[in-house]
């Protein structure tokens, strides 16, 4: 989901972190659920909704992943120089490794899924 402004790159906080992030939200409103935190959220949210604990799973471990990835990449701007800083939330997929890119690949496809089980639940 790189747009023409940034070639090849991917903002992590848009295209891979907000689904999950949104998501929780709406299905913690949904069922009642008060806690704040993502990962509570889809954990209370999923057992309320009957999700099976490795569908649940999988999506916090996804969301992790896409958090730890962001904060790794922040740490590189944060060196940066002034002048040449990048969005510390833009990734150039192709520059990870290989194991991080393949973890990347299925934390969005559990983006997609959950998107998916959102529209499915909610029919938007």
């Amino acid at each position: 989901d790189a747009d023409s402004e940034h070639p090849g790159t991917i903002d992590l906080k848009i295209y891979a972190a907000r689904p999950f992030i949104d998501a929780a939200r709406v299905f913690a409103l949904a069922n009642q659920v008060i806690a704040t935190n993502t990962a509570d959220r889809l954990r209370m949210a999923g057992e309320k909704m009957r999700m099976s604990e490795d569908e649940v799973n999988a999506y916090v471990d996804a969301f992790h992943f896409v958090q730890l990835l962001r904060l790794r990449h922040q740490e590189v701007v944060d060196v940066a120089s002034p002048d040449t800083k990048p969005s510390p939330n833009r990734i150039r997929p192709d520059e990870l490794n290989e194991l991080d890119r393949r973890i990347l690949k299925e934390a969005l496809r559990q983006a997609r899924k959950l998107q998916s089980r959102l529209e499915m639940d909610f029919q938007l």
